[in-house]
């Protein structure tokens, strides 16, 4: 019955008054109430989803509903920056993403294998990994900001971009071939949000374009003239023209991931940097070391090429969707990216999927070969029975419940014990406690607490919750 339902949906975009990102965000749940599933945030004030009856009045007083193709006469009468919404409902309508190129197969055994296989998701030396997707800083740190595919996910997109200070500048990306990446990238997560929808859940991207003209993705280095386990060069420079001084990259993107995501008032965060190489100018489609696209589980960034191996480009929706994926802790299932990924898990799914032995999984799956189904609004990434619950959208633990002291009780100075009750979190479950002061909204405690339900913490004379 789901796909009947998904088909009672017109898709829409809604153009509001917002006047950037963060308001855009705090229009989000509004328009869900009014009947709309938000897929995307394209730019301020420019919303791109689906909703059952564009006509009722709730959500008519939101914005200005746009269900129809809409001619260039009109797209030139609106604000720059909100024409994005009406080109993709355009480009959707028109069937730009059902053509014979968009639906060809993806084989990840095709490429290329690097030196220790062709594996696209990387692993970075953290410890466990969670969270709950209601609670908007609930870390002791700055990294964990892409822990579960749910509610509205900040979408940094840089269009890397050679200023030639340190390699040739052999490449340049031109306004068409950006709109255009813009447009698919948009459309992947149109179908990760539809896919979500029938799993009874929300998502919802916020665009965070970052390109060329506003010089924040310029830096000296021609990325697929390089090895993608040189990134870091063109990250890093990227990281230090947005400000950045953490003493690594990836402290670089946990903490600029980190701000987003507070800045904006998301759930999540992450980075996704897409180099240009087009083939049309001798451009090679992959990086030296045979790699075409690969992110890091559960964040913090992605790297795709502009064309990627012997695709079209009208598939880079499909590149970019399955390694979203790896960003929310979703795991190759390709018998190519090595037998280690059958033994892996995450919350408390293992990878069985996995195409090759001794899993000898053989169901479909984006993160076999980026295969989704249905047409035009209707698509939905192809999921095995496991992802869901590496998504998070399956299996979350209950979150622990404060017991002592709440609603505003009185206390002396000095120790004071926090209990809690962990609502049944298996004993490999470890918690952390905050506590903040409410006046000034600074964390005056922030520590893992293992599988324990009371810490004792030393507390002067004061407002604060945790």
């Amino acid at each position: 019955m789901a796909p009947l339902a998904l088909s009672a949906q017109r898709p829409v975009v809604l153009l509001t008054e917002a006047a950037d990102l963060r308001a855009s965000v705090a229009q989000v749940p509004a328009l869900r109430a009014a009947g709309m599933d938000v897929a995307v945030v394209a730019a301020a004030g420019t919303f791109i989803g689906v909703v059952k009856d564009p006509a009722r009045d709730a959500f008519q007083r939101l914005g200005k509903p746009i269900t129809a193709r809409t001619d260039d006469r009109v797209l030139a009468r609106l604000p720059a920056h909100q024409r994005i919404g009406p080109l993709y409902l355009n480009a959707l309508l028109e069937g730009r993403f059902d053509g014979p190129g968009a639906h060809a197969p993806m084989d990840w055994a095709g490429h290329p294998e690097g030196e220790h296989g062709h594996a696209d998701a990387l692993h970075r030396p953290d410890g466990p990994r969670g969270g709950f997707p209601d609670k908007l800083d609930w870390t002791c740190t700055q990294s964990y900001n892409s822990e579960r595919m749910l509610g509205t996910v900040v979408a940094s997109t840089f269009f890397l971009e050679s200023n030639g200070a340190i390699d040739a500048d052999l490449y340049t990306w031109t306004p068409t071939a950006i709109a255009a990446t813009k447009l698919q990238v948009i459309d992947a997560w149109t179908i990760w949000s539809r896919t979500a929808t029938l799993h009874g859940r929300n998502v919802t991207a916020i665009m965070d374009w970052y390109e060329p003209s506003g010089g924040i993705p310029v830096q000296g280095y021609e990325p697929v003239t390089h090895a993608s386990t040189q990134d870091q060069l063109w990250i890093g420079a990227v990281m230090q023209n947005l400000g950045r001084t953490e003493p690594s990259t990836l402290l670089r993107m946990d903490g600029f991931n980190h701000d987003r995501r507070m800045q904006l008032g998301a759930d999540q965060a992450f980075c996704g940097f897409i180099a240009y190489n087009p083939t049309a100018q001798g451009a090679p489609n992959q990086f030296t070391d045979g790699k075409v696209g690969y992110a890091y589980l559960g964040g913090p960034y992605l790297q795709i090429l502009y064309k990627a191996n012997g695709w079209s480009t009208e598939q880079l929706n499909r590149v970019y969707g399955h390694e979203l994926a790896h960003i929310f802790h979703a795991f190759d299932e390709y018998t190519a990216s090595g037998i280690a990924n059958c033994s892996r898990s995450f919350n408390g799914r293992q990878n069985l999927n996995f195409q090759g032995p001794p899993c000898s999984g053989g169901a479909m799956c984006v993160m076999v070969d980026n295969s989704f189904a249905g047409v035009g609004s209707d698509r939905r990434w192809n999921l095995c029975a496991h992802t869901p619950y590496h998504l998070g959208w399956t299996g979350g633990l209950t979150p622990p419940v404060c017991l002592s002291p709440v609603a505003d009780v009185v206390l002396p100075s000095g120790m004071v014990t926090l209990k809690w009750d962990r609502s049944g979190a298996p004993a490999l479950a470890t918690g952390q406690v905050k506590v903040i002061d409410r006046v000034t909204e600074a964390v005056v405690i922030c520590e893992s607490v293992g599988q324990n339900d009371s810490l004792v913490v030393s507390l002067t004379n004061g407002q604060y919750r945790w």
